[in-house]
Order: C-alpha cells, then structure tokens, then sequence
C-alpha cells in the first residue's frame, strides 16, 4: 500500500489477516500501516454493507522475514484433475502429530506402461487413493500445503510443479500464474499402502454418476464403530453391497447398484 509516505512494505500480523478473511463477501478490506519507522502498527479498515470496523495491530520488521529460497530443478505441469484427486484423498489424512509423515498427501509414480502415479493418505485407519499425473519422484506434501492448493487459484487450472535437483532438500514448489507456494515436505517412511491397493487389479467396478449420491447417503447412515460393507459382484452390471455388524451376520435388504 502507499501512504502518505509513499509506498510502504510490512508484514501481515497473522490476527490481521485471520481478521480480514472472515469478513463477509462484498466487503471491502484495507490495510495502513502507521507509526514512524521501527516498530510498527497495521490498522485494517473493513467496510462491510456501509458499516466500518477498524481494528489495529503489532507488526514485525519485514527485513527478518525470510528470503524465498530458489529452487532449480525439473519442472512437471499438473492438470486440474490432479488437484481434484488431492482434495478428494486429504480428508483421510492423519492430524495426529505423532504421526508426522502421514500428516499430508503421499505423490508417489507407479510402475509400467502408461501408469500416471497415484496420490495417497490415510491416518491408519482410514485410507485413500486416486491415480493422478504426479511428478517422477516420491514425496510428502503436508497438510497446511494441501490446504492452500485446494484454493481456485491453484485447483481450478494447470500448475507447475518444481522439485529440486538436489534430492537432499525436502523442498516442493508449485507455480500457477502469479500465486507461487513453496512448502517443505515430511520426512519418514511412509505406510506400505500397496497391501491395501494391489498393483493390479483383476477388474474395476465405476458406480454410474447418478446413483453416488444416494450411495453415499446410504453409507453415511452407517454406524462408524460398528458397521461394514460388503462388495460383491454377482452378475455383470450389478453390485452388492451388503452391511454387517459387529456379530458379523449380514443383515437383510442389501443395496443394489
């Protein structure tokens, strides 16, 4: 912003901009930052529907901020799809810091002829998968990361995706447009998800578009704790799906889809 001292570089006090996100939509934002040099305080205007609401706050000295480190290395474009496939995987990923490395999206490349890569997490109860166009190489993308590509600026076109040459550094870097994240990425040995999802399947079952949302409606009724599903395939266009208890019995009236 530019003040009556011209243009004016500071940092965003993190309760500023948790302030200004939650303001309602049409609302106009503005930030002035005031006081002589040195420490200095923002004050952030919202004029919502007429009314206006200031607020001031502390912030730090834009110099100790961090330079953005370079990353050299190969450049990947990611289509949309693989940001569709991320935030459709990233419910299922752990939030128990014990767990560092299953707190974020696993990127790993498949083997063989045509294979894309698939984007997996789980939180060691929960697990999922999806076949995306991923880069060449393994990693852990964490969370907060995860959050912030699942924004429109990132999700709703291609992005480039940058890992560094040096195999060493634990760092990622996704490009689209103007926005630019550049996030670390987890260390450890991920869960050995293939014992879940095997290399090859024997055959694929694609539940018709218009039947999902009763489906899912159906399975949410389930009792968490208690309760499985059943797959099987008796005929050729036809699924069943039947839900059990804790004694292990099916129970009657199985769904059909």
């Amino acid at each position: 912003p530019t003040g009556p001292r011209g243009a004016s570089t500071f940092l965003i006090p993190a309760a500023a901009l948790a302030t200004a996100v939650k303001a309602d939509q049409g609302s106009e934002v503005r930030f002035f930052p005031t006081g002589r040099a040195g420490p200095r305080k923002l004050k952030l205007v919202t004029i919502c529907g007429g009314m206006k609401i200031e607020t001031v706050h502390s912030t730090a000295n834009w110099e100790d901020f961090p330079d953005r480190p370079l990353i050299e290395g190969h450049e990947v474009e990611i289509p949309a799809a693989t940001f569709d496939a991320l935030r459709a995987v990233s419910p299922c990923a752990s939030r128990d810091e014990r767990r560092h490395v299953l707190n974020g999206v696993l990127f790993t490349p498949e083997q063989g002829e045509g294979a894309k890569g698939m984007l997996v997490a789980t939180d060691g109860k929960h697990l999922a998968g999806v076949p995306a166009v991923v880069p060449e190489r393994r990693f852990v993308l964490p969370n907060p990361a995860v959050k912030i590509l699942a924004h429109p600026e990132f999700s709703t076109t291609a992005a480039t995706l940058i890992l560094p040459e040096d195999t060493t550094r634990n760092l990622v870097a996704v490009r689209s447009g103007a926005h630019h994240l550049l996030s670390r990425t987890l260390e450890g040995s991920y869960l050995a998800y293939k014992q879940v999802f095997p290399e090859r399947f024997c055959a694929s079952i694609i539940i018709a578009e218009e039947r999902n949302a009763g489906l899912i409606k159906w399975l949410r009724t389930l009792r968490a704790n208690s309760d499985s599903v059943y797959l099987n395939v008796e005929r050729p266009a036809e699924l069943t799906l039947s839900q059990s208890g804790t004694d292990g019995h099916a129970r009657p009236e199985p769904r059909r889809d």
